[in-house]
């Protein structure tokens, strides 16, 4: 994935990983934060990530794990079998 396409794949994305992480957490910063992370790690995999794939289902697993782990929730995340 080219470096334009991953700045206006991760744009639209933005948001919804923002409110992904905000129903995790209660502080604002901390949400904003997560999905830094989460989008560090997506443009660190950008090579890897093919461009017909939408990049959104690995964004929102990735804020998840993200999200889950900062608020010490233990749970194990649920995934599709």
């Amino acid at each position: 994935m080219e470096k334009t396409e991953f700045e206006i794949a991760a744009s639209m994305l933005r948001g919804k990983l923002v409110d992904i992480a905000r129903f995790y957490l209660s502080d604002e910063d901390e949400a904003e934060d997560i999905v830094q992370e989460a989008m560090l790690k997506l443009w660190l995999v950008r090579d890897r990530i093919d461009r017909e794939k939408n990049i959104s289902p690995m964004g929102m697993t990735v804020t998840v794990i993200f999200a889950s782990t900062a608020c010490g929730d233990s749970r194990p995340i649920r995934t599709k079998a």
